[in-house]
């Protein structure tokens, strides 16, 4: 019999340093920005500006499997996008300003995959640990 189920891992959200002129003091606007982005199937259709920046962000991190993106224009005359990833460890969400000459990763979040964790059923042969 199966003992083991997976647990949830939490996400972890990680902010640059190379963004902080643009988050130092913002990063309670952007989360709830982020948490409201229309996220698209991707491969979708953009503008040759953003489709340009995104490709260099792919291009420099190197990020393998992209499942979804979404584009913003809440913090104009920037633009943010995000991409949405999988990795074979877990999955990220990639926050990007689009500055018109420059682009750079603002913030990313992370979902580990998820953790085996054993759990005792009375076909199992060993005890359940003590409770501490």
């Amino acid at each position: 019999m199966n003992n083991h189920r997976l647990l949830p891992l939490p996400m972890t959200r990680t902010w640059t340093r190379i963004g902080v002129p643009y988050t130092a003091d913002k990063q309670e606007s952007l989360t709830a920005i982020f948490d409201h982005l229309d996220w698209q199937p991707f491969p979708a259709k953009v503008g040759f500006s953003e489709g340009y920046a995104l490709q260099a962000v792919i291009n420099e991190f190197k990020i393998p499997t992209i499942t979804e993106l979404a584009i913003s224009h809440l913090l104009a005359p920037f633009g943010l996008y995000g991409l949405h990833c999988q990795y074979a460890n877990g999955r990220a969400k990639v926050y990007i300003l689009d500055r018109g000459l420059n682009v750079f990763v603002i913030a990313s979040d992370f979902w580990p995959n998820h953790q085996a964790h054993r759990t005792h059923d009375k076909h199992h042969s060993s005890p359940p640990p003590p409770h501490a």
